[in-house]
């Protein structure tokens, strides 16, 4: 994440794995039903390495899954190479990044960038010889340097087409010498930004405490909805608060007292896309409402002025049961208690500090 803490954030939920507020502000919520997802995953952490094969071993050394993490050791042959592949390709046409949550050891006159990652079509090439000369698509994992335990973002947007992700490790120089690799974690994000929360449309849904947000606010989320004939809500507590986001149709928004809803939805101009990541933002100062699309102005209204200071429902509105879920994927979901500029709303959206926020 490249957002940065501002005083005006109150709420701010990244989605990669809990509802936890990461404003600072403690304003945590309660998952119920919603899956995070951030695949497809090649290994995840704690679970069976369900899609990893030992295809490599030459010399000394081993390589194997672990309770939590896959293990590769090379010591004393100079030669020595250890790899695991996966025994199933991914597709990399719609894939940028990469994450990968690792740690390497090694010692000290090891050349320590010897250890990598491989991409190929062909799993029998992916191995140290063809790494190093280049002839298959490889991240080193550093130059020259231990680490502990990390989580990095490989570049693999020049890829396309099926392939086939290998891990490896290999001595270089003399005996008693050795190089130590574990990795926790390789996944292609789904989400915007890393993971996400995948909503059914039937029960799930994130609670959320009170935040006493006034009558001066800007909420603002990345979403993804799925096809559906439903009335879906991206977040609201009924009679207080409401957005809806149902592909095919504008946002809509729209506030009341607490005990009914204060006339029609203000509604802004572009239809959302199904099964398209948008970013989305609904600027409230006082009666004035206005809606971005993308960060481009999207559309404005008028209300009547109501201050905001209620618990409410993401992915879906509290006090409707199963009515009006959301469908479909979101990430990122933000609250400021400020009238965001359009410049700032775009900075959000790139997950960057507001400049003014």
């Amino acid at each position: 994440e490249y957002m940065l803490v501002t005083p005006n954030l109150k709420l701010w939920l990244p989605m990669e794995g809990n509802a936890n507020d990461a404003s600072g502000n403690g304003n945590n919520g309660s998952v119920t039903g919603a899956s995070l997802v951030g695949g497809p995953k090649v290994y995840e952490e704690g679970t069976e390495h369900y899609n990893f094969e030992e295809y490599l071993q030459s010399g000394s050394g081993t390589s194997s899954k672990e309770s939590d993490h896959l293990s590769f050791y090379a010591d004393n042959d100079p030669n020595g190479e250890v790899a695991l592949g996966t025994e199933t390709t991914i597709d990399f046409t719609d894939i940028n990044i990469l994450y990968i949550d690792w740690e390497h050891i090694s010692t000290p006159s090891e050349n320590q960038d010897r250890s990598y990652i491989g991409i190929d079509a062909d799993r029998s090439n992916i191995n140290r010889s063809n790494a190093e000369s280049g002839s298959i698509e490889v991240y080193k994992l550093n130059s020259n340097t231990n680490f502990n335990r990390k989580t990095e973002i490989l570049d693999v947007s020049g890829l396309t087409g099926e392939k086939y992700i290998g891990v490896g490790a290999q001595l270089s120089s003399s005996d008693s010498q050795f190089v130590e690799l574990k990795v926790y974690n390789i996944y292609v994000p789904t989400g915007k930004f890393g993971r996400c929360f995948q909503f059914d449309g039937s029960d799930d849904k994130i609670e959320m405490p009170s935040i006493n947000m006034g009558d001066q606010y800007t909420i603002l989320s990345w979403v993804k909805p799925t096809a559906t004939t439903t009335d879906p809500m991206l977040m609201g507590k009924e009679s207080v608060i409401t957005i809806w986001t149902e592909e095919g149709n504008p946002i809509a928004f729209v506030t009341g007292d607490g005990s009914s809803w204060d006339g029609s939805w203000k509604i802004a101009d572009t239809n959302l896309s199904a099964d398209t990541w948008q970013h989305i933002a609904v600027r409230v100062d006082q009666t004035n409402v206005d809606f971005f699309l993308n960060g481009e102005a999207d559309g404005s209204d008028t209300r009547t002025n109501r201050t905001w200071n209620s618990s409410f429902h993401i992915g879906g509105r509290e006090g409707q049961g199963a009515d009006y879920l959301y469908k479909g994927l979101a990430d990122e979901f933000m609250l400021f208690n400020k009238v965001l500029s359009q410049s700032d709303i775009k900075r959000v959206m790139c997950g960057l500090h507001p400049i003014s926020g």
